[in-house]
């Protein structure tokens, strides 16, 4: 599993594991969602991106599988 820390309002760190194509996101208030099929080139377009939340909710929220 491959983890960043992300320090804003909504989201405390992504983590990525490469061998299941599954991201998982830890948001503040401690509640973890996972998503899958995610690619790597995804995760790290959201590991890098300026404003992750921004991200989250146009890229990821409701477009890519939740894994229960």
């Amino acid at each position: 599993m491959v983890w960043n820390n992300r320090v804003s309002h909504l989201i405390q760190k992504i983590g990525y594991d490469i061998s299941t194509g599954t991201m998982v996101i830890i948001f503040t208030d401690k509640t973890a969602r996972y998503y899958r099929p995610v690619s790597y080139s995804l995760y790290t377009g959201f590991a890098h991106a300026t404003f992750p939340e921004r991200f989250y909710h146009h890229v990821i929220e409701g477009k890519i599988p939740l894994v229960n």
